[in-house]
């Protein structure tokens, strides 16, 4: 009878244990969803926020008038536009003087460098 008891108890205790192991990896499965879908909805939030911002500039007077100018050229009547346009630089390339040629006559004529 003792014997009969001691597995019961110890199959009971397997029982208990192995419903423990079930609903912790059951836990941990729906911790993972839990922060998988609180991650995603964190991103979505943040667009979310992002398009309301684009929204809201779209709809100002200002911007819209800002965009036309700026992309479009646009300006009011009587409204004078000066274009400012950054000079490129250029390359200059240095070449020597040529010396005269009354320095050459001369130096050839008195025997000296021309220069």
């Amino acid at each position: 009878m003792a014997s009969f008891k001691n597995i019961v108890a110890v199959l009971f205790g397997l029982f208990l244990l192995l419903s423990l192991t079930q609903s912790i990896f059951r836990y941990l499965n729906n911790l993972e969803f839990y922060n998988t879908y609180k991650n995603e909805y964190e991103k979505t939030a943040k667009k979310n926020q992002e398009l309301k911002t684009q929204i809201g500039k779209l709809e100002d007077s200002f911007e819209f008038e800002k965009t036309a100018r700026d992309k479009f050229n646009y300006h009011l009547q009587n409204e004078k536009i000066i274009v400012l346009v950054e000079p490129t630089p250029t390359s200059v390339i240095l070449t020597p003087t040529k010396v005269p040629n009354f320095k050459l006559w001369w130096g050839a004529l008195s025997g000296s460098d021309p220069e």
